[in-house]
């Protein structure tokens, strides 16, 4: 059984060791006795020793505090978002799934405004990758705690990487997306986030389609992709 908090006098060695004991005798500049055990009491001349320290308080192992980390909240100065998103929505020739990575880069003024300048890489699977870049306004509300909710604003244009599936041809043009969740804030100098939004990307494509027994057809239109999106990511 591990022994409860107890008093005991440590002595400090000048080769690095540490004894811990009861000093039983103590001659100023000459030699201290301290007793180890019911049955071994050591003798250091002075010279051998750094320092003393005197009734100390020693507490078991299974009596160690607890330490309260505190929250590290963060309400002022520049900021970086990494996240990832999934959306679902409407689109040309059975365009439904859209994925994405983003980074942004800003600078909160208060806790409720911040702004800042954004990029990403946007796969709509039956369209193609494009890249929008574009300007953010974000912060949060309600009284600051662990967890509390946020919004977002973003607008700009976007450029295309490479086209995908029947899509043949792809222009991009305005990209927006709005949406609200919730930033947790942890022990550390990092929060997550969670959000949830509308998102919508105008486009020009052309792409072929052939139905069974028919020749194949080529269409082309301005169409905007519509999306319901959720994300998750970390920010600095």
């Amino acid at each position: 059984m591990a022994q409860k908090a107890a008093t005991q006098d440590i002595i400090y060695l000048k080769n690095g060791s540490i004894i811990h004991g009861k000093i039983t005798e103590e001659k100023e500049k000459e030699f201290v006795k301290i007793q180890v055990s019911a049955t071994n009491e050591l003798f250091f001349p002075m010279d051998e020793v750094k320092s003393i320290t005197h009734h100390a308080t020693v507490l078991a192992e299974d009596e160690c505090p607890k330490k309260s980390i505190p929250i590290h909240y963060k309400s002022k100065g520049i900021y970086v978002n990494v996240f990832g998103s999934h959306g679902f929505g409407g689109g040309a020739h059975g365009d439904r799934w859209m994925t994405n990575t983003n980074v942004i880069v800003g600078y909160m003024f208060n806790r409720h405004i911040g702004v800042g300048i954004g990029t990403g890489s946007y796969w709509y699977h039956a369209s193609g990758r494009l890249a929008p870049f574009y300007v953010e306004a974000r912060g949060e509300f309600l009284k600051q705690k662990r967890c509390v909710p946020i919004y977002y604003g973003r607008l700009g244009y976007a450029t295309v990487i490479g086209t995908s599936g029947i899509t043949q041809e792809l222009k991009a043009g305005l990209f927006w997306n709005l949406g609200i969740g919730y930033k947790e804030y942890t022990t550390r100098k990092h929060q997550w986030t969670y959000t949830v939004g509308l998102q919508s990307q105008a486009t020009y494509q052309k792409w072929q389609e052939q139905n069974w027994g028919e020749p194949v057809r080529t269409y082309e239109g301005y169409i905007t992709l519509k999306r319901i999106v959720w994300s998750w990511g970390i920010m600095f």
